[in-house]
């Protein structure tokens, strides 16, 4: 399967040979299967923007100049993870954890607005589950999506890189040059975009590339700039973080291995 970005990714059938049995083929799909927890028992409406972070740098900034400075003004709605684990128990924004899942916090002031936190390296015959999970988390008429995430560089850079690219819908002004070709990511933003994209959903991808292996102040700084444009605009005030805060950044939660390894 062809994704906007230009590289191609694979495609994973749920349909088993023709051996297989139904029963194997019922498994298969169960296995696969991603599923929502949310925290009071009651599914909410859908949010009319979803901010994803995933990737050392894009959970340190988030944490910290979202969730962090926004002090009381996030609650974790819920919890999304493989079918068969345990879902993430209600806990403050900037707390460690280290299970399959992604937190999905929402803002007390604008309930339009939720921050899902993805710390969990997802199996790649799974990303096609969590997308879909993720994406229609936003409403499909108004909603929108904007993905925030780092890779790290392949060559020397004096100082980390921001490069962003949008769907034809998104209508927002972005705050860091376009991606040039070839325009490509990997893993769950890849295929959050791509299910965005499926879905007439307007989506946006910050794509930070970073030689640091864990969050740093230049990286951090990098990504000040989407703080002042929609939809961040107003969520968190542009201020400096104060020294516990910037602790808490160097020390990023730990990316836990997958169920499978």
């Amino acid at each position: 399967m062809a994704s906007f970005f230009g590289e191609v990714l694979p495609v994973f059938s749920r349909a088993g040979s023709d051996d297989e049995s139904g029963d194997d083929e019922e498994s298969e799909e169960e296995d696969s299967r991603v599923v929502m927890s949310w925290s009071d028992g009651a599914i909410p409406s859908s949010c009319c923007t979803l901010i994803l972070a995933t990737g050392e740098h894009a959970l340190g900034f988030v944490q910290v100049f979202v969730l962090g400075l926004g002090g009381q003004s996030w609650v974790q709605r819920g919890s999304l993870h493989p079918q068969g684990t345990t879902p993430a128990p209600p806990a403050p924004p900037g707390e460690k954890w280290g299970v399959q899942t992604c937190r999905v916090y929402q803002h007390r002031d604008s309930p339009e607005v939720w921050v899902a936190l993805c710390a969990y390296t997802i199996p790649e015959e799974l990303l096609h589950d969590w997308a879909k999970q993720l994406v229609t988390l936003a409403d499909p008429v108004r909603g929108r999506v904007l993905v925030l995430s780092g890779l790290r560089a392949s060559e020397l850079l004096v100082a980390p890189l921001g490069r962003t690219l949008s769907s034809a819908p998104w209508k927002d002004p972005l705050a860091w040059p376009l991606l040039p070709p070839p325009m490509h990511a990997t893993g769950l933003p890849a295929a959050v975009v791509s299910e965005a994209v499926l879905r007439a959903v307007p989506v946006a991808l910050y794509l930070l590339y970073s030689e640091a292996p864990a969050p740093d102040l230049p990286s951090t700084r990098a990504f000040l700039p989407v703080l002042s444009l929609p939809p961040l605009t107003g969520l968190t005030p542009l201020s400096a973080p104060s020294l516990p805060q910037l602790q808490m950044l160097m020390k990023p939660p730990a990316l836990p291995s997958n169920i499978y390894t």
